[in-house]
């Protein structure tokens, strides 16, 4: 015979402390299933910046939704575990969670390291798709339209940008000197009218250039990312702690002493002559 198990009080602190960073665990997960999910929407707004297809920007947001994904389910497993105090799937939490903190440790060190890199080449790609996309239609046409209304901007750093532009050489566009989409509010048709890179009417068009805000947006999208990733490895890290903490205080059944068993064998044998007397 052995006693019932009886965990200790830090044994109990550790898994409270467990399943609450867990939870937290779990919200970081919905949180990258729904920025993956986000973008992936709204692809053709973002996709011209990065790359002039959406295909590529759709395989990212799909990565991070599965991301997301293990890491909501990884924290399930944990969970789970914990609850049915099963030492095996404590230890396959501990294996995937430790994967998980080497990919998010690797992840915030280049998106920290890496954004000035970046801001350079959106303003690279943004003059690249002038000088050769714009002009044929799809997502890079729409992505630049909507950019240039919504943040009220024209070109990368300007106007001048289109004076080389392949939208410009294409039949009927000889007389324009930028995209109409440049244009102020409630300005005429011909507001885009003049000799390329050089409106005819300067105060009908944006002046200023879209790069730096575009860069900008890259640049504390990767900070956050960066933070974001730092941050779980840092609750993971404890997680990891805690279940190592759960698994050692594990409360284990103890043998009864001889003594003990003694008593008890006596008080049985009594329990049955009392049984036998009244028989």
């Amino acid at each position: 015979m052995a006693r019932p198990p009886q965990a200790s009080v830090i044994g109990k602190s550790a898994r409270v402390l467990y399943l609450l960073v867990n939870f937290v665990v779990w919200i970081f997960g919905l949180i990258l299933i729904a920025v993956g999910g986000f973008i992936l929407q709204y692809r053709d707004v973002y996709a011209f910046v990065y790359v002039t297809s959406a295909s590529d920007l759709t395989i990212g947001c799909w990565i991070l939704i599965g991301l997301g994904c293990l890491v909501f389910l990884v924290g399930f497993n944990g969970v789970w575990a914990c609850v049915r105090e099963s030492v095996l799937w404590m230890k396959v939490y501990f294996v995937f969670m430790l994967l998980i903190i080497i990919g998010g440790f690797a992840t915030g060190i280049l998106t920290l390291t890496r954004r000035e890199e970046a801001r350079n080449t959106v303003k690279r790609n943004m003059m690249e798709i002038i000088k050769n996309e714009y002009g044929k239609g799809g997502i890079v046409d729409t992505g630049y339209d909507n950019i240039h209304q919504s943040e009220q901007c024209c070109g990368v750093s300007g106007p001048g940008d289109w004076n080389s532009s392949y939208f410009l050489t294409l039949t009927g566009n000889e007389d324009l000197a930028v995209p109409l989409s440049c244009c102020k509010p409630d300005m005429p048709t011909d507001c885009n009218y003049g000799k390329p890179g050089q409106p005819a009417k300067p105060e009908d068009v944006f002046d200023s250039g879209c790069g730096e805000t575009l860069a900008n947006f890259q640049s504390d999208n990767m900070t956050l990312m960066g933070m974001i990733s730092f941050i779980m490895v840092g609750l993971e890290t404890i997680s990891l702690l805690l279940v190592c903490c759960v698994i050692g205080t594990r409360p284990v059944p103890q043998p009864v002493p001889d003594d003990e068993k003694e008593e008890s064998v006596r008080v049985q044998e009594e329990e049955e002559e009392e049984e036998d007397d009244k028989l």
